[in-house]
């Protein structure tokens, strides 16, 4: 089968194309604004594999680009910035797609193509990375052991040696501004952003960590699915002392629009070998996930490190893979937890390499 990965030659997106020509035989084409660069990534790949110049921004070329694909990865970030452009364009296409969508505010407008996606026998799967991804499959699969969730709190700590996109920077740098969503008391509901600090503790070399309330989808997708009271995402970066420079760029009203973002990224960008120092080429995820069982308090907790290049891509290639192998029938917009099976999803991640720490009893 054919598949087209948008942003292919991107840190996050030129993993997605490896892992799947590693995991697979399907046709693999890289796309992006740049065909030069899409063309000369190429040849790094394990067997043949395409290019394609699309625009993300340019809703007419998308449509005539995705034709005769099968699949549509959309690795094309920021996505608070580009939104539901490339979903848009492979439903009219009736293509599948799968994004690794990490900001909450396209999701309204992906949610609402639903009806069209159903209507053109498409699956469209928002948010197939490590955060959302893996963490919105850890609490589908707790929920399935445990049936009663109250909190569920997902903290992120990058290591600032560790992603290298432009993309991610203006990520991190929009999700520390303005109001982010939060499910409190059994409630949509939202909270200033970078506030209500927590330690937490992960695994070497890490270590605590401080983590602050950060913009993310899953208080907004997990609640569709899975009951709970408390739903919470937290992030952080490593060495602490981006934190404290992430207060300061906030604080100074920089990150107030998305020209400043873009501006502050490319700075910082430019000069990130600064804000490394004293970081580590490793992030973590953790999901504690706090409920019941057999009327018994549980407390469940997932734990990785790894590149986030890497914990992002095997997630994104599993459920691609999963849904052309037909193991994913559902039709219409979802995230991961509303689609996939728990169990078959971890034990490819296992097979894969992620290596997930478990902790607590069932």
């Amino acid at each position: 089968m054919k598949i087209v990965v948008v942003g292919g030659y991107g840190d996050i997106g030129s993993c997605v194309v490896e892992k799947l020509t590693e995991f697979s035989s399907h046709q693999i084409t890289v796309a992006g604004r740049d065909l030069k660069k899409a063309r000369s990534i190429c040849s790094s790949f394990k067997g043949y594999v395409g290019a394609l110049q699309v625009d993300v921004e340019n809703k007419a070329t998308l449509t005539t680009a995705f034709e005769n694909f099968d699949l549509v990865i959309n690795c094309a970030g920021p996505f608070y910035k580009y939104g539901a452009n490339v979903a848009i364009a492979a439903i009219e296409k009736r293509t599948h797609y799968i994004d690794i969508c990490d900001d909450a505010d396209p999701l309204p407008k992906l949610f609402a193509l639903n009806a069209a996606a159903q209507r053109a026998g498409v699956t469209v799967i928002t948010g197939m990375g490590w955060n959302p991804g893996i963490s919105n499959m850890a609490v589908r699969l707790s929920a399935d052991l445990l049936g009663d969730i109250e909190d569920v709190n997902i903290t992120w700590v990058a290591g600032s040696g560790d992603s290298k996109g432009l993309a991610a920077l203006k990520h991190t740098l929009h999700g520390i501004t303005g109001e982010v969503p939060v499910f409190r008391d059994g409630k949509n509901a939202k909270a200033p952003a970078w506030s209500e600090m927590e330690m937490v503790e992960f695994p070497a070399p890490l270590g605590e960590m401080p983590a602050f309330l950060f913009g993310h989808p899953e208080p907004l997708t997990l609640p569709k699915t899975i009951k709970a009271k408390n739903i919470a995402v937290r992030g952080g970066i490593s060495p602490l002392w981006n934190n404290k420079a992430l207060r300061v760029i906030r604080s100074l009203g920089l990150t107030r629009s998305p020209n400043r973002i873009d501006s502050v990224a490319s700075l910082i960008h430019r000069i990130q070998r600064v804000f490394s120092v004293g970081g580590v080429e490793h992030s973590g995820l953790r999901i504690d996930i706090v409920g019941k069982k057999d009327g018994q308090d549980r407390h469940l907790v997932f734990n990785m490190i790894d590149r986030i290049r890497t914990l992002t891509a095997i997630p994104c290639a599993i459920g691609a893979l999963m849904l052309l192998e037909g193991l994913i029938t559902r039709r219409g917009v979802m995230a991961p937890e509303m689609c996939l099976d728990p169990v078959q999803f971890f034990d490819r991640l296992s097979d894969k390499g992620v290596k997930i720490m478990r902790e607590g009893r069932l």
